[in-house]
């Protein structure tokens, strides 16, 4: 059901991401992550808050996830000269998350990962408001 969510996340960001710049979709999936890990770091004796709280972070990861992809692709965006380098390293920095998200999971303790999510999903909100606008 959580994987699903991403699902979902991936097929709204597709439908509108040419009604939404991408700086603004980029925000408020930021914010929203936030209030989400807030919420889990909270509520972290409520099974429903957790449930909801995960669907909600995954239904996130899988908009950020497919405007990645858009902008990994975008020969206009890095340019013709950083195309290589850019595209490599937008491949690169999720499968080194893929690897630390789950250790870190396993054998830390809940709440200094969810403080650890907090602040990566804050320094999203700057990263994307430093960038140039995408179309």
């Amino acid at each position: 059901l959580v994987t699903f969510s991403a699902l979902a996340g991936r097929l709204l960001m597709h439908y509108i991401r040419e009604k939404i710049r991408f700086q603004t979709s980029q925000v408020i999936i930021g914010v929203l992550n936030v209030a989400a890990f807030a919420t889990l770091l909270v509520a972290q004796e409520s099974l429903v808050a957790i449930v909801i709280s995960n669907l909600v972070v995954k239904f996130l990861f899988g908009m950020s996830a497919m405007a990645g992809i858009y902008i990994m692709y975008d020969i206009n965006y890095f340019g013709t000269a950083g195309f290589a380098v850019a595209t490599s390293v937008c491949a690169g920095i999720p499968m080194i998350w893929a690897v630390i998200g789950p250790a870190l999971v396993s054998f830390a303790p809940p709440s200094p990962v969810i403080i650890t999510a907090i602040i990566i999903s804050a320094s999203q909100i700057f990263v994307v408001l430093l960038m140039t606008e995408v179309q």
